[in-house]
């Protein structure tokens, strides 16, 4: 019986996935932020 380790193996699978999103999502927020600037610049 080895219900421990797949909670286990799922909550930190969960966690990891969270994370990547998490960085994924900044990393794209920052690029989005910095693109209006040169792709459309203000008169």
């Amino acid at each position: 019986m080895h219900g421990w380790l797949i909670l286990t193996l799922c909550a930190a699978w969960l966690a990891h996935a969270h994370l990547r999103h998490r960085l994924r999502d900044q990393s794209r927020a920052h690029h989005r932020r910095s693109v209006p600037s040169r792709g459309s610049p203000h008169p």
